[in-house]
């Protein structure tokens, strides 16, 4: 197991590059598990916002070693630390890779939010620092789902095998439900309802393709009943899209993470971004009103969210969750 600054990291991890801190140097996970490495074209962000309260504080940028204020980050708008995901390395053929903080640095980032206990904060850092594991993906122990198939309404999908937090293999896991409120054929998102899967997926006009998937298996399960009475296990997800398009004016995700205009120049076509939450499976959201797309404001209310089964408490962390945002146009696969 490497050394990552004397904390934890998943013994089969990626064959990626993974930044111990906000600087440059660098450490690589064992490359205990065979991937598909992955290329990052141009250099893009990778975006670790905590949705409930701000992040006062400096962080490093990670090409100068200057210390960057959130205002000139992201214009003083919303506080979020956006940490770059480096352009230029390279290593045994992969290039480019996920910065991100450790885990020391993630909790002390967290442990600057109000209301967040230490057992989320330990929680939310270890997700945060597995959460490329999801690019893992082989036929034995799938991470990636294609879950087009499943259909419109009330649907789920028994899943057998998947990795586990630490990225230790996991048999009969639980099962990934699709509520029929979710108004989602899987690969043909309707967002203007704001009715989605998981947090995130809150603008309007978008498809996603596969999901990726990991278990947080630390937690003890949601136990709900089946169509077929049978008891099944929900287990909290790391959930997000593996191919996500999104169109519209940009004004929501633009506050969330810096993000960039198409190059073409049709300035409506926001780049195409893969979003990865850190996600309480079992919580919805619900929108103030239908007709239109959720507001920032809206969406990070806790109000607004609720279980998604009769009789099941969401627990004690409904809505502090984690959003990572990364570029998905400029990833191409690489030959190690």
């Amino acid at each position: 197991m490497p050394d990552f600054q004397g904390e934890y990291v998943p013994e089969n991890g990626l064959e990626y590059i993974i930044a111990s801190n906000l600087k440059k140097n660098r450490l690589a996970t064992s490359g205990s598990m065979t991937t598909t490495p992955m290329t990052v074209a141009n250099a893009g962000y990778l975006n670790v916002q905590p949705f409930w309260g701000d992040l006062p504080g400096v962080f490093t940028d990670n090409l100068t070693g200057q210390p960057l204020t959130f205002h000139e980050i992201d214009g003083g708008n919303f506080s979020a630390p956006i940490l770059n995901v480096e352009n230029g390395w390279t290593r045994e053929g992969v290039k480019d890779a996920f910065t991100m903080g450790d885990r020391r640095v993630i909790m002390e980032m967290l442990g600057k939010v109000s209301n967040f206990s230490i057992r989320e904060i330990n929680r939310l850092s270890l997700l945060i620092s597995v959460a490329a594991t999801a690019g893992a993906n082989t036929d034995e122990w799938p991470t990636v789902m294609d879950m087009s198939d499943v259909g419109i309404g009330l649907a789920h999908r028994h899943i057998t095998r998947a990795l586990g937090m630490f990225g230790e293999q996991q048999d009969e896991v639980g099962t990934l439900w699709v509520h029929s409120d979710v108004q989602v054929h899987l690969d043909e998102l309707n967002l203007i309802s704001n009715q989605a899967a998981y947090p995130g997926q809150y603008m309007p006009y978008g498809r996603v393709g596969k999901l990726t998937l990991m278990v947080d298996n630390t937690l003890t399960p949601a136990v709900v009943e089946d169509d077929n009475g049978d008891d099944v296990n929900i287990y909290p997800m790391l959930l997000g899209a593996g191919e996500f398009f999104a169109y519209g004016d940009g004004s929501i995700p633009a506050k969330v993470a810096e993000t960039d205009r198409d190059v073409t120049g049709d300035n409506d076509k926001l780049a195409t971004r893969q979003r990865i939450c850190l996600h309480t499976f079992g919580t919805r959201y619900e929108p103030v009103q239908s007709n239109r797309a959720a507001t920032l404001a809206e969406v990070l209310d806790a109000n607004n969210w609720h279980s998604s089964f009769e009789n099941v408490e969401t627990g004690g962390y409904p809505f502090r969750t984690a959003l990572l945002m990364a570029s998905l146009n400029d990833f191409e696969p690489a030959t190690p």
